[in-house]
């Protein structure tokens, strides 16, 4: 099922709610205890005020050890074992960078069911040799969340290790579209006040995508926008650490090379970080 079909909620979604809780009970598990936190959407989410919150359609999650498809399974098998439990059906499958476990109500038979997704990182060993370091560094500044009403917590990437990965494909984006520039531009005017406009955008964005699942140039443009609010979003509300931040951008290529998709990036969404190189 692709995750496009999917509709994004936030993290006052019953939905999301339960699969933090099934994401909490990792912990309990003595092969996954310490090995992940979540990132990405869901995690900005999680420093947001729910009125300033992007909806997403799944629940990343960074794991700190190899996982083949085998260690995958039980890996998750608390997560699996609280979904059902909660009468959830739930899904295992493999995809390309990543593994999937996809849950829905049992009652909902329809094509494309009101479901979420949870998505554990799938590295090899030598991936995970290369950025051991990284991952030790990010977990250990992982903050813990409550999931509200449920007295339980999960944990979640710091908000400058969740700018600068889409900073560095923000460029990555900038430099094969310069088009995009305009996005930054609405994004960087008064963002706080116009937030529910740049939702209404990337709704409108999502359903082309939907439309013409094969265009990359959409699909591209809409993780740019996507990536772009939240990157202004928690450096508005939530503020950044420059001093880790600095520490951080250090192992990330495109933020230490100079280029003006780089500072045009920083200029219109960080105007006050002041980067080392």
């Amino acid at each position: 099922m692709e995750k496009i079909h999917f509709e994004p909620k936030t993290l006052d979604s019953e939905l999301v709610k339960e699969g933090l809780c099934a994401v909490s009970s990792l912990s309990e598990n003595s092969f996954s205890k310490d090995q992940y936190f979540v990132v990405g959407g869901t995690a900005t989410q999680s420093y947001l005020p729910s009125e300033y919150r992007r909806a997403t359609s799944d629940i990343d999650l960074a794991i700190l050890k190899p996982l083949g498809y085998a260690d995958f399974k039980i890996f998750s098998k608390t997560a699996v074992d609280y979904l059902q439990s909660k009468g959830y059906e739930v899904t295992l499958e493999k995809g390309q960078n990543t593994y999937h476990l996809i849950y829905h109500n049992k009652e909902d038979n329809s094509n494309f069911p009101d479901a979420c997704v949870i998505e554990f990182a799938r590295r090899g060993t030598n991936y995970i040799k290369r950025n051991e370091t990284r991952l030790e560094r990010e977990f250990e500044n992982s903050r813990n969340k409550p999931i509200l009403g449920r007295g339980l917590i999960y944990r979640v990437s710091s908000p400058e290790d969740i700018i600068i990965p889409k900073i560095v494909r923000e460029v990555g984006s900038l430099q094969r579209n310069p088009s995009f520039k305009g996005n930054l531009i609405k994004i960087s005017n008064s963002s706080l006040e116009n937030f529910e406009k740049y939702l209404k955008i990337i709704k409108a964005l999502r359903e082309e995508v939907t439309v013409h699942p094969g265009d990359p140039i959409a699909s591209e443009k809409l993780r740019f926008f996507s990536d772009s609010l939240d990157v202004r979003m928690l450096y508005q509300v939530t503020g950044v650490n420059e001093s880790y931040f600095n520490q951080v951008s250090e192992d990330w290529q495109k933020i230490n090379e100079k280029s003006q998709e780089r500072d045009t990036i920083f200029s219109y969404l960080l105007p006050q970080i002041n980067l080392i190189n």
